[in-house]
């Protein structure tokens, strides 16, 4: 096992999609098209690779048929499948979550979260949506928190409170001096 390993997770259950239909009726905002080649979750499977992840998992709200087509083996990004790696995916996780079925029911919503955390034995985790686009470091994201010897490290935008108000899916977050929340 190498050391410092890093594993990602990329949530495409956002409800904040909402706002964006009709393009999101029947696919999350990360299968949307960007610059006509591209989807915008190429842009976090991309950041997974330059971090030198083996294995990333995606849960999908809905139906997963836009992001499958998209990435297909994960090769483009070396996230191709081996005996420990390769890109997992979990759709469906709107209709598990409301299910009687005691596997998936509301307080079990991240149980396939647990379940693949466990299975990549990564040291780190990095958790990101599917609406954000940008290039990240995450080796340096997880340089600076190894440095801080932190429980978790919160990658931020500064933004004016008034631009995030009214919008129940967004958190503000402040921090004081020691960077706690």
């Amino acid at each position: 096992m190498r050391m410092n390993k890093i594993t990602g997770i990329l949530s495409l259950t956002d409800p904040s999609t909402r706002d964006m239909q009709p393009l999101t009726t029947r696919r999350p905002v990360a299968a949307l098209p960007f610059a006509s080649r591209y989807r915008a979750i190429d842009f976090h499977l991309s950041n997974f690779s330059h971090a030198e992840m083996d294995s990333a998992a995606i849960f999908i709200g809905g139906s997963g048929r836009s992001i499958y087509d998209h990435i297909r083996s994960g090769a483009v990004w070396n996230l191709e499948s081996t005996l420990s790696g390769g890109i997992f995916t979990y759709s469906q996780t709107y209709m598990k979550q409301h299910t009687d079925d005691p596997h998936f029911g509301e307080n079990h919503f991240y149980e396939n979260q647990r379940e693949f955390l466990t299975k990549s034995r990564a040291e780190y985790v990095i958790v990101g949506g599917g609406k954000i686009i940008g290039t990240f470091d995450f080796l340096a994201m997880r340089d600076f928190h190894m440095e801080h010897d932190d429980d978790f490290t919160v990658l931020y935008k500064n933004m004016p409170v008034d631009e995030v108000k009214g919008h129940d899916y967004e958190k503000v977050l402040q921090f004081d001096s020691n960077r706690d929340v």
